[in-house]
């Protein structure tokens, strides 16, 4: 995974065939031990891993762990693009970690960010595929892909091993979706006090402030060219009309 902590430059797509014979049994025993070791868990606690790095890395987190279930939790295009361009300049101050995005192949349908961690290691590409500083429909790109991923995954799991929620359920209503979710996983029910202080739902609209006209005008024209592959990811079709039309509200109201 490239990222700051592994200094990985690579993030491949990763199917089951990527475990060697006798590899699966070795990893699987070494991270169950290094779990026990940890204190502080709950008894029959369970393991939740939310990395974005995985999803062109499903196959392979099943073949390792065969009873795993899987959430996907949706979030809208613009707030993602929002929020990957913000996290990538603050890990570029922070850590001294480029982003970029490679070109497409023929072997690979879901791409993941290579990273770069000195100027000196700068590879021979457009500083717009680069990042701090690069063309957003190259996070769009990312975006598509990566939820166009868990799709094709779930589309081959059986219905009890995942589930699917959209982001703005969760906010609108988190003690409902957040039962649900616990039912599904079998794990005690969140109540209401153990939310703390719950959600900043204002999180969700600082897209506005954060991209600029021309970036706006970017997505707008990545989800036109893309609306039908949109559409027909997201279960309830019409996504693409309500980003579009989220865009456009966004640059009369702001820019003009």
């Amino acid at each position: 995974m490239a990222s700051p902590k592994t200094r990985d430059s690579t993030c491949p797509e990763c199917s089951a065939d990527y475990i060697r014979t006798g590899q699966r049994e070795a990893l699987t025993e070494t991270f169950r031990r290094r779990m026990a070791g940890y204190s502080g868990k709950a008894e029959g606690a369970a393991f939740l891993n939310k990395n974005p790095h995985l999803c062109n890395k499903l196959p392979l987190v099943k073949a390792l762990f065969p009873d795993a279930r899987f959430i996907w939790i949706s979030r809208d295009l613009p707030q993602v693009v929002a929020s990957v361009e913000r996290l990538f300049a603050d890990v570029c101050r922070r850590q001294q970690t480029w982003h970029w995005w490679p070109f497409p192949s023929e072997s690979t349908r879901s791409r993941c960010w290579n990273a770069f961690f000195s100027l000196d290691s700068r590879p021979a590409v457009s500083p717009e595929r680069i990042f701090p500083g690069g063309n957003i429909r190259f996070i769009a790109e990312y975006w598509l892909e990566s939820n166009r991923a868990v799709f094709d995954f779930f589309s081959r799991l059986p219905p009890e091993s995942h589930i699917e929620v959209a982001e703005e359920a969760v906010l609108a209503d988190p003690v409902k979706e957040l039962a649900v979710l616990a039912a599904k996983l079998e794990i005690p029910i969140i109540e209401r006090e153990q939310m703390g202080n719950g959600f900043d739902l204002s999180r969700n609209d600082q897209w506005h402030g954060l991209l600029a006209k021309p970036q706006v005008e970017v997505l707008g024209d990545f989800v036109s060219d893309h609306a039908a592959e949109i559409d027909g990811i997201f279960s309830g079709g019409g996504q693409a009309s309500r980003y579009l039309d989220s865009l456009r509200g966004a640059s009369s109201r702001r820019y003009t």
